[in-house]
């Protein structure tokens, strides 16, 4: 299972030899519907290939998704192998081709910075830059109901964050503000080999503070393990002891079954989150614009997040996974195209992408 650690811990599991994954999170969204999520990785155990392959823990990978109210703008999932990119799993800082993510942390503040500049597969363009600030998440959270021996590390890090987004999606420019987030995940063990039958995570933020939630199965008949945190302006954050009750359970198309109201009964009241809008859906993960409320009827917007890491990297679907995954590692999908979304139809941007119609920029 997992361990909740500060960020101070990282940069020994960094080091370790052993290290089978690390990947970073950030996101930022409004109340509008405008979102933007950034994942970026070496040995990504979402990648196709990933529970075989020896070498994976040299694929470097970065994950990009924006998101407008009417449903997915921009989409882009390439892999490199780890020697061709800069990747430093202690600090978070990266470069991608032109693309950079710079963490920061200091004297209590962190910030993000991220330039983003790549070529879609229907050749249009999607650059811009992302900012994401606040203090530093400081607690004793290391302590509390962790698992001290598990092999699988979680670093929030920008928990009540302030993030602000201004990027251009071939001749369409997007320029908006709202609360951000970003945390890493470090693991010596590959993530099927963990015991985990799911996990739910999710961050909603509201005006005076942010809700975590992160609630994993284990395989068998052990309990679950669920942490429920607030992040608070200064940094300070506390874990509080929750009954989960889960409602309103669906099935999707790829049969994972998903409660889309998650109830949290607290000494501090109940604190509930809905999983409102499917943004990304497959047969081992599930991404969900998130609404939540408070005890004294406040709301906040965030993401929800479903995996079910027994179910990653299954050897029939992984044409499907290369399908949206640009690579310099083998060859790309036909296909590509059709689920690396910019601008217009997928019939559109394969037409862009076989250089029969005029691309963006």
């Amino acid at each position: 299972m997992l361990r909740i650690a500060t960020i101070d811990e990282r940069p020994s599991w960094a080091e370790a030899a052993n290290v089978q994954f690390c990947w970073y999170y950030a996101d930022v969204c409004d109340s509008k519907g405008n979102g933007l999520v950034i994942n970026w990785a070496s040995g990504l155990p979402f990648l196709a290939g990933s529970r075989s392959s020896r070498w994976h823990s040299n694929v470097a990978s970065l994950n990009i998704v924006l998101y407008r109210p009417a449903g997915l703008s921009a989409y882009w999932l390439d892999e490199k192998p780890l020697s061709e990119v800069h990747f430093d799993p202690a600090s978070g800082r990266a470069t991608f081709g032109e693309s950079s993510m710079t963490l920061r942390a200091e004297g209590g503040e962190s910030r993000l910075s991220v330039l983003l500049d790549v070529t879609l597969p229907d050749r249009s363009r999607f650059s811009g830059t992302v900012d994401i600030q606040g203090k530093a998440v400081q607690s004793d959270l290391s302590r509390a109901d962790s698992v001290g021996s598990a092999p699988h590390i979680w670093c929030p890090q920008l928990g009540h964050a302030e993030g602000e987004v201004s990027v251009t999606v071939g001749d369409e420019a997007l320029h908006f503000r709202g609360p951000g987030y970003v945390d890493s995940n470090l693991s010596r063990q590959p993530l099927h080999e963990q015991g985990i039958e799911r996990w739910d995570w999710g961050r909603v933020s509201f005006s005076a503070f942010t809700l975590v939630y992160y609630w994993t199965v284990p395989e068998g008949a052990l309990e679950p393990f669920c942490v429920l945190i607030l992040m608070h302006p200064d940094g300070k954050s506390e874990q509080i002891g929750a009954e989960l009750e889960r409602f309103e359970v669906s099935t999707s198309p790829y049969f994972v079954e998903t409660a889309r109201r998650l109830k949290f009964r607290t000494a501090r009241g109940v604190f509930t989150v809905d999983l409102k809008r499917p943004l990304d859906r497959s047969p081992f993960y599930e991404r969900y614009s998130a609404e939540g409320t408070g005890p004294r009827g406040e709301t906040g917007v965030g993401f929800a997040e479903v995996v079910l890491p027994s179910r990653v990297d299954q050897r029939w679907m992984r044409p499907f996974i290369r399908m949206r995954t640009h690579s310099s590692l083998r060859k790309n999908s036909p296909f590509l195209p059709l689920f690396s979304a910019s601008s217009g139809s997928p019939l559109t941007r394969l037409y862009r992408a076989m250089g029969l119609g005029k691309a963006h920029g």
